[in-house]
């Protein structure tokens, strides 16, 4: 049987077939537009090559592999990693190389969700993640800006609270910090200046007006993942909200991710896949565990988020963080170790198809 290997580019598309051989029956270089990938598919099919080997480049594969898919064709995405060239390198001998190692069982195959919206599900909730990130870097240069102003606020409220947002409003308005906190503070003692000019006032108006505008787009994209949730996971959303720690937002974002647990054979492969497993390095018959270094970096960072919730409820992932600290592991080691333990409990609950009882 044929086997067709597809170099994806942002406008073309780089066609190569091989026989069961391993020989070039057919090679091309194709627009990236619907017309073009039609009659590609009329060629291939005349051909007799249902099976398609694609590298993920991008998010530019989603829109290609979902044409053939729908079409019949046996289409695996190739994990990157695992079509890197080596010596000679162009576009051709790119596309041979992806079916070569496809006929060989060589590429290491990308999981894809059956269903498109679960792809734009993900999208949205590694969207809402990207945001908040943002607002934080917004947070860093209004503190920032404080900071060259010599109006030192942090210094009386705490960052990042209410009250700290309502007293920014305040001096973003020309308000001196005599004036917001009503009664004469000795700023002289504390810093360096008690109000904004008027360029930094007008610079700091705009990035609060900036830090709500993300706030209220966070806003809509978490009701609209979690009103998808519920159509694309039902149960399931319910029940990896039994796990201590982990909330509405924390759930479809775990969920957005893995989509079916059922496809990892183990808890521990669930584990590793999340970035939570360490790395072991071994030599002359001594081992040490080192760090996690490949896996998921969204569902690493949801984990970890519900570790430190974890650790503040749940008696037992406590009592197991403690000890790691007296070991003398560190804050951010021991709650990795916690994140991993809440990873298994949510294969374990989602394979079973039970909730999580403390």
């Amino acid at each position: 049987m044929n086997i067709c290997g597809i170099d994806i580019h942002k406008s073309f598309l780089q066609i190569a077939v091989i026989d069961s051989r391993g020989n070039i029956v057919y090679q091309e270089r194709c627009r990236y537009s619907l017309i073009d990938i039609i009659l590609l598919i009329a060629k291939l099919a005349k051909m007799k090559c249902m099976e398609i080997a694609m590298e993920s480049t991008g998010c530019f594969w989603i829109p290609l592999y979902y044409e053939f898919a729908g079409r019949g064709f046996k289409t695996v995405l190739a994990n990157p990693s695992s079509t890197k060239s080596f010596g000679s390198k162009t576009d051709m001998l790119d596309a041979v190389r992806i079916a070569r190692r496809h006929r060989a069982g060589a590429l290491i195959k990308s999981y894809v969700p059956r269903d498109r919206v679960k792809i734009i599900f993900r999208s949205i909730s590694r969207l809402r993640r990207r945001l908040k990130e943002d607002r934080n870097r917004v947070l860093n240069r209004i503190r920032r800006l404080l900071t060259i102003s010599g109006v030192w606020l942090d210094r009386f409220v705490k960052p990042n609270t209410s009250r700290w947002f309502s007293m920014l409003e305040m001096l973003a308005s020309g308000k001196s910090l005599n004036e917001i906190l009503g009664l004469n503070i000795g700023y002289e003692y504390h810093c360096m200046r008690d109000r904004l000019d008027c360029y930094e006032a007008n610079i700091l108006a705009q990035l609060l007006s900036l830090a709500r505008r993300i706030d209220e787009i966070c806003s809509f994209l978490s009701k609209m993942a979690e009103s998808l949730v519920e159509k694309l996971y039902g149960e399931e959303y319910s029940l990896i909200q039994t796990v201590l720690g982990i909330g509405r937002t924390l759930a479809y974002m775990i969920l957005a991710e893995i989509d079916d647990v059922r496809r990892f054979p183990s808890a521990r492969h669930f584990k590793s896949y999340c970035g939570l497993s360490p790395s072991l390095r071994e030599s002359g018959g001594k081992a040490r565990l080192g760090r996690c270094r490949h896996g998921n970096p969204y569902l690493r960072y949801a984990f970890y988020q519900a570790a430190v919730v974890a650790i503040r409820v749940d008696d037992e992932l406590k009592r197991f963080y403690d000890r790691l600290r007296a070991r003398g592991k560190h804050h951010k080691v021991a709650l990795i170790a916690v994140a991993g333990k809440l990873a298994i409990r949510t294969w374990h609950i989602l394979c079973n198809n039970e909730k999580y009882i403390a």
